[in-house]
């Protein structure tokens, strides 16, 4: 029987002389492949095999990726989005503005070109706001008798009369309106030439023409024109036109229905007419009794010559 120790541990080659072998090994395959291209194959299968598992090495950080620019430009949208619906809104208000500027600077054009009626001037003034009464067809407009404004003085808008001034502040003025049930204008049909007076109905912008016979000749779409009559108004300025003739029953007379050609809102420019003073009334009419004494007398002239 063997009496060696079995040895538990067996000593190979050294450390140092596997490394130095390795190495040897590597330089001896780099030298090879720079000069002869030998290792090419190898190194494409090498690549081939290990190609699936460098991307799926690869595929969180991918996926990471992916997700973070996905978030990103969502995010670069939404933000783009907002910018252009606001860029948007502000030039949609540009252009209001615009188009407001532009309707006031008609309006401006129109009241300016309005010439002087007789002896009478013209002051420029703007809508407050409309009277809260159901009851009643009023409107506050700026300007007041610090301003000069008088009671009784017509009040015109760019598209024709609306009213009258009846009562005054310091600073502001109501008008009633051709609508309203207290205030009656004398006006002319356009077409035919026949003269009345108007009556508001108190709502909708609407007025009746008064007294007019069925034998009177009134179409729907006719305009109505200030007549003048009385001195208190100008002459031909348009009220309103004609909505509706029809005729009542054991009447006379039809019932004409116009519309006022303006509704008035806040912001708009109106004309303001100094009112025509009794005296100065009194001295454009001609006393109808004067005319034909004068006649006479320069018929009986004649006579004795």
């Amino acid at each position: 029987m063997s009496t060696r120790t079995p040895q538990l541990f067996t000593r190979g080659v050294s450390l140092w002389l596997r490394q130095s072998l390795y190495i040897l090994l590597a330089l001896f395959a780099i030298v090879v492949d720079n000069h002869f291209h030998q290792l090419n194959a190898l190194r494409n299968i090498v690549y081939i095999t290990l190609e699936p598992l460098q991307a799926l090495a690869n595929l969180p950080s991918h996926l990471t990726k992916q997700v973070t620019n996905l978030f990103s430009n969502q995010l670069a949208l939404l933000a783009e989005n907002q910018r252009l619906k606001l860029e948007l809104l502000k030039t949609h208000v540009l252009i209001e503005n615009q188009t407001l500027l532009d309707k006031k600077n008609k309006e401006l054009e129109a009241l300016i070109g309005l010439k002087e009626h007789g002896n009478t001037s013209i002051q420029l003034s703007e809508t407050l706001y409309e009277s809260h009464n159901p009851f009643h067809q009023k409107l506050m407009i700026d300007g007041g008798s610090a301003q000069g404004f008088k009671i009784g003085s017509p009040v015109l808008t760019s598209e024709g009369l609306i009213g009258q001034v009846t009562a005054l502040f310091l600073k502001s003025s109501e008008v009633t309106l051709v609508s309203d049930k207290n205030l009656s204008v004398p006006i002319e049909n356009l077409r035919t030439g026949y003269r009345s007076f108007t009556e508001g109905e108190g709502l909708n912008d609407l007025f009746d023409v008064m007294y007019v016979p069925i034998t009177s000749d009134f179409k729907v779409g006719d305009e109505i024109v200030s007549s003048g009559l009385g001195g208190v108004y100008p002459t031909g300025i348009p009220i309103g036109q004609v909505i509706s003739v029809t005729k009542e029953s054991n009447s006379a007379y039809f019932k004409v229905r116009c519309r006022a050609n303006h509704v008035l809102r806040s912001g708009h420019y109106l004309a303001v007419l100094s009112p025509i003073l009794s005296d100065e009334l009194s001295q454009q009419i001609t006393p109808l009794a004067s005319a034909p004494v004068a006649q006479d007398k320069k018929k009986n002239n004649k006579k004795k010559k």
